[in-house]
């Protein structure tokens, strides 16, 4: 399972909206075929620059990224 950006967002903010969704990335992630593009880093990167003043992240997002999602 290859998550977009936005995805990815909503995984990591708790916005994902059916229970099913949730089951099958947890499930992905359990299997270990859960992924994340270089893509998504960079327009997180980019996205943070942008937005010094108002954090989207709450942290770096190269340290966000090495965070467990759980």
């Amino acid at each position: 399972m290859l998550l977009d950006t936005h995805a990815l967002l909503w995984l990591v903010r708790g916005e994902f909206r059916t229970e099913a969704a949730i089951a099958a990335v947890r499930a992905a992630q359990d299997e270990g075929r859960l992924y994340v593009s270089a893509v998504s880093a960079w327009e997180l990167g980019v996205a943070e620059l942008k937005r010094r003043d108002r954090p989207e992240l709450g942290m770096p997002a190269a340290r966000w990224f090495r965070q467990p999602w759980r």
